[in-house]
């Protein structure tokens, strides 16, 4: 395909059915030689026109290596090369490191902690299905288990095994790479005494070795957002970091279907941006440059003076059609839609909930009493409970000392008391706002029809009067 256009980036896939073709060889700089000797190479590809019409793109690279920061880079200067006589060129450096725990034994730490947090994960989640089967049945126990943020946890493991797996791929091509970088010998022509590779062979092996690393760092960049769903999961926990994610989680719906509206307005726009602009501006030249284009307008990044190239009346028309409707209109919908929906979940959070100070705190001390032996721990509490989850009587103290082994009576009456509060607190929002509004409505309309029915019964029930002339 030709480079008519600016390339975005780095293209990391070569069609090697088009290198090194005759006309087109691969030609080898080796620096130890003389300016002299380099200039009289670049002579004779001249001179045999190794540069043609048909060439779209040259790539000189070279392989540079940092000893004092142990980093090894191939930078590679791309001349792109367009029909009409202009070109392009872009210089890109890819990297690895020589050690890849160049930092000391932090990083090691780091990642053996990374690793034991997902292992643990791995086997709690691994326990509550094995449970949940035992429990239900396979068929009913996976039914039961399944849910978007157990889903989010073993995406979150996966990722993991996928991510330690890269690790340990391009650790082991680092060390083989390194080995054999370090027995080189200058002094030798081919570059290694036991012939055992080349130059072209280890420059091959660093080409290939730096695209792999700058994929694995493709892929490691989608990591945290993974990370973020499964905080979003442990916010749930704590009822005013909760109210962010349980207001996204009210308003999706909503968000959904303004997506597509906005979508469709957005789309359309940018195909009139690309058939008015697309000429004379590079980033509404093709379609896909046109919507990154119009999106980024919606954050002021546009450039007025060379959108009215193509006429003022056209661009003012296009430009604040797109600001009114898009950035004034629908942008405040959105917001509309999302303020709507926290002041609803913001109705619900009780003036004395939990702060996280408060709640850590008391995470605390409920920790160090129980490894001091005051206090039972509530997972405990919770495991002899399930064994009378099918009882139906009230919960009273005597009764919760009675089901939980070794129970006092102080916190057997301070968990029941956080028990009654929560209830009580249920109870007062056991409807919300948006319900309200929505019963009030359905009230209503059923009244309305109510009195239309009316109307029409005493219409068609109400007596008739006749009127007639006497003759006097």
């Amino acid at each position: 395909h030709g480079y008519y256009l600016t390339p975005d980036r780095f293209p990391t896939s070569i069609h090697h059915e088009l290198v090194n073709r005759p006309g087109g060889e691969t030609t080898w700089l080796y620096l130890p030689n003389t300016t002299e000797a380099l200039r009289d190479s670049i002579r004779v590809l001249e001179n045999r026109q190794w540069f043609t019409v048909p060439t779209q793109r040259v790539e000189v690279s070279f392989v540079l290596i940092n000893a004092p920061n142990n980093i090894v880079s191939m930078v590679y200067v791309n001349l792109f090369s367009v029909s009409g006589g202009r070109f392009h060129k872009q210089v890109v450096c890819g990297s690895f490191w020589v050690d890849m725990y160049h930092d000391s034994y932090r990083g090691v730490v780091l990642d053996a902690i990374w690793f034991l947090m997902v292992l643990r994960l791995f086997v709690i989640e691994t326990k509550e299905v094995v449970d949940h089967g035992r429990e239900c049945g396979l068929r009913a126990g996976l039914k039961k288990y399944l849910g978007f943020w157990n889903f989010v946890d073993w995406i979150s493991i996966v990722t993991t095994a996928a991510l330690f797996t890269l690790f340990l791929i391009q650790y082991v091509e680092t060390r083989r790479i390194v080995e054999r970088l370090h027995s080189y010998d200058f002094r030798v022509s081919s570059g290694w005494p036991d012939g055992g590779a080349t130059v072209a062979s280890i420059y091959d092996d660093i080409d290939s070795h730096v695209q792999f690393v700058q994929e694995c760092r493709r892929i490691q960049s989608f990591y945290p957002f993974i990370i973020v769903l499964r905080l979003f999961k442990s916010f749930a926990a704590q009822p005013r970091l909760a109210l962010v994610t349980r207001t996204l989680s009210l308003s999706w719906t909503s968000l959904f279907h303004f997506g597509v509206v906005f979508g469709m307005v957005t789309l359309s726009f940018a195909a009139a941006g690309m058939s008015l602009f697309g000429l004379q501006i590079e980033e509404f030249a093709t379609y896909s440059r046109s919507i990154s284009t119009t999106v980024r307008m919606l954050q002021g990044d546009f450039d007025w003076p060379f959108m009215r190239l193509v006429g003022r009346l056209e661009a003012g028309i296009w430009f604040w059609m797109y600001h009114v409707l898009v950035n004034m209109i629908m942008l405040n919908m959105l917001l509309a839609i999302i303020m709507d929906n926290y002041m609803e979940v913001k109705s619900v959070i009780t003036p004395g909930a939990d702060t996280l100070w408060s709640q850590a705190s008391e995470t605390i001390s409920d920790k160090v009493a129980t490894l001091l032996g005051r206090r039972i721990s509530r997972q405990r509490i919770l495991k002899d409970l399930g064994q009378y989850r099918d009882e139906d009587e009230a919960l009273e103290k005597a009764a919760f000392m009675r089901m939980v082994t070794g129970l006092s009576e102080g916190q057997a009456e301070a968990e029941l008391k956080k028990v009654h509060e929560q209830v009580e607190d249920d109870k007062k929002n056991a409807i919300n706002m948006s319900e309200a509004w929505g019963q009030i409505g359905h009230a209503d309309t059923k009244v309305k029809q109510l009195v239309r029915g009316m109307e029409e019964i005493l219409i068609q029930t109400k007596p008739r009067v006749r009127v007639r002339a006497r003759p006097v």
